[in-house]
């Protein structure tokens, strides 16, 4: 389960309380909301640029369109928690 609060003089404060008994093991990630996600290319100039930064691939063919696919994938998964930091900070 995710619950978002935000940190008041060292102490994670939530909206609401939580159901959790006393004694339930916890991890604390923080969420960066100063970098908005890079982009990854989108078009074959794009792909090219890209080609072009990195420097010859030595690696499989179309491995390098995969891991690009791969990449964007992960950052369009972070849109909904994006969403959810942009709630988070609004409630504070």
């Amino acid at each position: 389960m995710y619950y978002y609060g935000k940190v008041k003089n060292g102490v994670v404060v939530f909206p609401e309380p939580l159901p959790l008994t006393d004694g339930t093991p916890v991890r604390i990630i923080t969420l960066d909301t100063a970098d908005p996600p890079a982009q990854s290319p989108k078009t074959p100039e794009d792909m090219e640029a890209a080609r072009q930064r990195i420097g010859p691939w030595h690696g499989p063919p179309g491995e390098l369109e995969r891991l690009g696919a791969e990449v964007q994938a992960d950052r369009e998964a972070d849109i909904p928690l994006q969403e959810e930091r942009d709630r988070v900070n609004q409630q504070y």
